[in-house]
């Protein structure tokens, strides 16, 4: 097997190689924004992919599109490659199969709940952000639905079974251990978070078949390309959750194998600090170990960061073939970076590393890979070869058009409707009702049948002659109650809904129990389908203590609302609360639980009652309590429990308000 040309030394006459059998053992790409990290990728995943070695690799900037076409001898490639002495026919395309968690340029990726938690809590808790009391909490919750043998396959089922296991938590606790309302409200208001975030496209079925990240095509290895701008954007845990759960997830699925001619697959992973980004101790020992191991699954796995010092230690030794593009360094830390990345290479007596760090231009970087005995070569001061495939990405319509046509497409563009745990508890619930409102029924027969033993069929009513020593008790001492006892409250917890009446006239009172004199300012914020307000108008807040129809009211105790008259075009009601930065009280954490009441006073229906853990409260200095909305012409509210650390303004920014 030809070792692979990576890059030249300075003055074009040595080639440095990567030796294909010394792939497996990793590597890393680092360097500064611009210097030349992602020219560098592309040629190391072309040289696998020419070689027959599928490869994956994250396009964190949306700039990777192009390798799918063949390049073009002009601009910055066109003069490498003349200082190089390379003609057009270096130039080729290369199998491309786009991916993409939301769906919208590549083939969408989904995972389960399931296959992501893969029987424990460490993905989930790490994704939900969770401390150790919620994770213990949340690990009832999948033992419960395992043992019903319930699928948890996207984050519908996983809200469901929650707030099924917190309904049960008097009759799960004799089973399973304690289970905290707090922790489960906590699990509640991060998985709406997620929600949000747009994980509910990334967790369902057809969860993803590693198997098709392991084809060639035509001798070629495929590329698979993961879109990861929104992702690392909106959900970076998500990704570094996935990029674990893929790692491990390879290790599971292939065969020992040892040291082979090549590897089976190479994985290039961007932005690769969000791995490691506040793991667990028993999360990243996972991660560790994974990466040292690996290799004898023959994967090889090559970082790109900006710095060396973005990975843990226990993993950086591990990576023997390194590309170390420019680093900046403008201050004496910078300059600490600086020269703990040079140590991390072989010295070399003829280069100064340092100073080459700081000086090197685009395009250039320092080399050192693994010889024959697995011993990193001498650092070398090379120009990266240029990319064979085009540099510029694909146009949206050309990137549509060939995801589209990729084989694999229908096998997953549709989410499945393979029932879940959420179809499952609705149906077990029904059943529990059917089953109490038989048993009602049965008590209500002996009732009936015990009353009219005093009157038998066919003969005059009897009526037993009263006994001496019990005699009977005088009328009013038996007469019924003339008011019902009172209604017990529905307790929500975040995440939960319940429905309320077209007509409802509310009235919602906010309290501290623990700090019955703290006074919270309350706002709601009438949105559209958008999740924005309109206008001015559509806040109600302490300098406007109501909207101009009368419909949202704000009281020195409580707030009024008559849903009756709510505009149409207002979608819900975000029912808030913040905390004046003259207050003695820094942040809702300080305060305790906090609830909150709702009435509906014209319907004398049971009170909604919605407590939110001091945990929930932390830091924040301003809450979303719940949401009151419409749904298919039916007014619901939900538990929310959403936390902002900016107070006021930062309410005000997110829900569009001018300020």
């Amino acid at each position: 097997m030809s070792a692979f040309t990576i890059a030249h030394t300075l003055d074009g006459k040595q080639a440095l190689n990567l030796l294909p059998r010394m792939a497996n053992r990793h590597g890393l790409i680092a360097g500064a924004t611009g210097t030349g990290k992602t020219v560098t990728l592309r040629k190391l995943a072309e040289s696998f992919s020419n070689a027959g070695v599928p490869v994956f690799l994250v396009d964190a900037k949306g700039d990777l599109s192009g390798m799918s076409r063949p390049g073009t001898a002009d601009g910055i490639v066109g003069e490498r490659m003349a200082q190089l002495g390379l003609d057009t026919n270096y130039l080729r395309g290369f199998p491309v199969r786009f991916w993409d968690v939301y769906g919208d340029s590549g083939i969408p990726l989904r995972l389960s709940i399931d296959a992501i938690s893969g029987g424990n809590t460490l993905l989930l808790a790490r994704i939900l952000n969770l401390t150790e009391a919620q994770e213990r909490a949340l690990a009832v919750v999948l033992r419960v639905a395992r043992d019903h043998d319930w699928p948890l396959i996207d984050l519908r089922d996983l809200r469901s079974t929650v707030a099924y296991v917190a309904s049960k938590a008097a009759q799960y606790q004799r089973t399973y251990g304690n289970v905290s309302p707090a922790s489960i409200g906590a699990i509640q208001g991060r998985l709406l978070l997620l929600e949000d975030e747009g994980a509910d496209r990334f967790f369902g079925e057809p969860t993803l078949d590693l198997q098709h990240w392991l084809e060639s095509r035509d001798g070629q290895g495929t590329i698979n390309i993961l879109n990861a701008e929104k992702l690392l954007l909106r959900a970076p845990r998500i990704y570094g959750a996935f990029l674990i759960w893929f790692l491990t997830r390879l290790f599971d699925l292939l065969p020992e194998c040892g040291d082979l001619p090549q590897p089976k697959l190479v994985l290039f992973l961007d932005e690769a600090h969000l791995l490691f980004k506040n793991p667990s101790p028993a999360l990243l020992e996972r991660i560790e170990n994974t990466v040292r191991l690996i290799r004898s699954k023959g994967v090889g796995v090559y970082f790109v960061s900006q710095n060396p010092r973005d990975l843990p230690e226990a993993v950086l030794d591990q990576l023997g073939n390194r590309v170390q593009h420019a680093l900046r360094a403008f201050s004496a830390n910078a300059l600490k970076n600086v020269e703990a990345a040079a140590r991390t290479f072989r010295a070399n007596p003829t280069l100064n590393t340092v100073q080459a760090l700081t000086e090197m231009g685009k395009g250039e970087a320092l080399v050192s890979f693994l010889d024959d005995d697995g011993i990193p070569r001498p650092v070398q001061r090379a120009l990266i070869m240029p990319p064979q495939s085009r540099l510029a990405p694909l146009t949206d319509a050309e990137r549509v058009q060939h995801y589209q046509a990729d084989p694999l497409y229908p096998s997953y563009r549709d989410p499945s409707n393979r029932p879940g745990a959420h179809v499952a508890i609705q149906e077990l619930m029904e059943a529990e009702k059917a089953e109490k409102e038989a048993a009602a029924a049965v008590q209500n027969t002996v009732a009936v049948i015990i009353l009219d033993a005093s009157n038998p069929p066919g003969g005059k009513p009897t009526k037993p002659a009263p006994s001496p020593a019990a005699p009977v008790p005088p009328a009013a001492a038996v007469a019924m109650p003339e008011t019902p006892p009172p209604v017990a409250p529905v307790v929500l917890v975040p995440g939960q809904n319940s429905p309320l009446a077209s007509a409802a006239q509310l009235q919602l009172r906010l309290s501290w129990p623990e700090a019955p004199q703290f006074q919270a300012d309350v706002s709601i914020f009438l949105v559209g389908a958008d999740g924005k307000v309109a206008g001015d108008d559509d806040i109600v807040f302490y300098n406007q203590p109501q909207t101009p129809n009368g419909a949202v009211r704000l009281g020195n105790d409580s707030i009024a609302i008559d849903l009756a008259a709510i505009p149409p075009d207002v979608a819900a009601l975000h029912i808030t609360a913040s905390i004046d930065d003259a207050a003695p009280y820094r942040n809702f954490g300080s305060l305790g639980e906090a609830q909150l009441t709702v009435q509906d006073e014209k319907n004398n229906a049971a009170p909604l009652h919605i407590p939110l853990a001091a945990s929930v409260g932390g830091e924040n200095t301003a809450l979303v309590f719940a949401q009151i909305y419409r749904r298919n012409g039916q007014w619901k509210i939900r538990a929310v429990g959403q936390g902002y650390r900016d107070g006021l303004l930062k309410l005000c920014e997110h829900y569009g308000v001018a300020v």
